[in-house]
């Protein structure tokens, strides 16, 4: 069976590491599990620069960590014989940090980065939802089959 995962608040708890680099930046002690939208309007300081910035950092990455389980469940579902894929969208300048984190937390599973640039003309739901039997993403947009 091919099952695709998405990879930021699916795979990876990433809205908790924006929360941390905010932290960081602005000297604030929001609580990492506080429940944000993907524009962080619940951060009154945060721009959207900001937002970019942090998802193509070294320190994102470095602060990012795997959902409860889902290592465990990745590398189950790989082990069983599944063809597991993590698809995610990067900002520029991000591609390389993605891949790397993929390799040490998740290194049984392909990995397909849509980046800013050639890549964007892709629809991340024709490339999620194609060829695939199941499709875990947190995003109800991303699942819509076309």
């Amino acid at each position: 069976m091919r099952i695709v995962f998405d990879f930021d608040n699916t795979l990876c708890d990433s809205s908790s590491a924006i929360i941390g680099l905010y932290n960081l930046k602005y000297g604030k002690k929001v609580p990492n599990y506080l429940d944000v939208s993907w524009d962080f309007e619940e951060l009154p300081l945060i721009t959207r620069e900001d937002i970019n910035g942090f998802f193509c950092s070294k320190e994102f990455f470095e602060l990012l960590q795997p959902n409860k389980g889902m290592q465990e469940l990745v590398n189950y579902l790989c082990d069983i014989g599944h063809d597991v894929k993590i698809v995610s969208y990067s900002h520029g300048g991000a591609e390389q940090y993605k891949i790397d984190y993929i390799k040490k937390h998740f290194p049984r599973v392909k990995c397909k980065i849509l980046t800013h640039g050639k890549d964007m003309i892709l629809d991340k739901r024709s490339v999620i939802t194609k060829d695939v039997d199941i499709c875990i993403d947190d995003s109800p947009e991303a699942l819509e089959l076309s």
